[in-house]
């Protein structure tokens, strides 16, 4: 009797993990599109956890992906991982329309208390976010092609024409060609940065890579900055004009 329990025991925890590694692949044979209705499907109903949790299953996280998981976020109140899946949608998005993802980056930024509302340095601040924007998701590539061509076209026009003629219209391809020069220069800036966001309520500054160091202060939800190194869990992060360590569970990687 005994020997026959043990074999049922047995044959039940094979199948057990039989039907548990065939669910498995099922999950990950699902074609992205079916994944991307369910989550939508579970989104409109209110479920956002659950909607975060099927588009995370997508292997491919294109920048539609990103936006609706941003929206589950901040629908459920999570500041920090909205503008996070938002920033990293930033990163993919074509150089089109992008004023819907621009607006949801501003709104979880104003209810966060992390931009300035109005005024002159409102208005520059919505203008770096732009110009922000449109850096970070260059198309690397073609700028370099784009800069390159521009400055040969700019060295033949200088070797095949007069210098009555060049005097008149060479500055506006010289000016061109140093704009494209400074568009290059700044995508390589940008890219070269590790941006990160505050993911947790709060977040702890310490003076060094532990939480035994002194607090150096504290910083909010949704708050951006930029990691200059990792050690032992924490990031080195600038944050405006401040430097300290935080936890990686309090921040996250763009």
């Amino acid at each position: 009797m005994k020997t026959k329990n043990q074999i049922l025991l047995i044959a039940l925890v094979a199948f057990c993990l039989t039907n548990s590694s065939l669910r498995a692949d099922e999950e990950q044979n699902t074609p992205p599109e079916v994944l991307f209705a369910k989550a939508q499907a579970l989104s409109s109903k209110g479920k956002y956890k659950n909607a975060i949790k099927e588009y995370q299953k997508s292997e491919s996280k294109g920048h539609d992906v990103l936006l609706n998981m941003g929206s589950c976020a901040y629908n459920m109140g999570k500041l920090g991982k909205a503008l996070l899946y938002w920033r990293r949608a930033e990163r993919g998005w074509n150089w089109g329309d992008r004023q819907e993802l621009l607006t949801n980056i501003k709104q979880v930024q104003t209810r966060a208390g992390t931009i300035l509302k109005s005024g002159i340095l409102g208005t520059w601040s919505t203008a770096k976010a732009w110009t922000f924007s449109l850096l970070v998701s260059a198309p690397m590539l073609i700028l370099q092609i784009l800069f390159l061509m521009a400055w040969i076209a700019l060295a033949f026009y200088l070797k095949t024409k007069s210098r009555e003629t060049q005097e008149k219209t060479a500055k506006p391809l010289f000016i061109l060609t140093l704009l494209l020069g400074a568009i290059v220069f700044g995508r390589f800036f940008v890219n070269a940065q590790r941006s990160a966001v505050v993911t947790a309520k709060e977040a702890t500054l310490h003076s060094g890579p532990g939480r035994d160091y002194p607090v150096l202060g504290k910083t909010c939800e949704a708050t951006e900055g930029i990691i200059k190194i990792t050690s032992d869990g924490f990031y080195k992060v600038k944050i405006g004009k401040r430097v300290g360590w935080i936890s990686n569970s309090e921040i996250e990687k763009v």
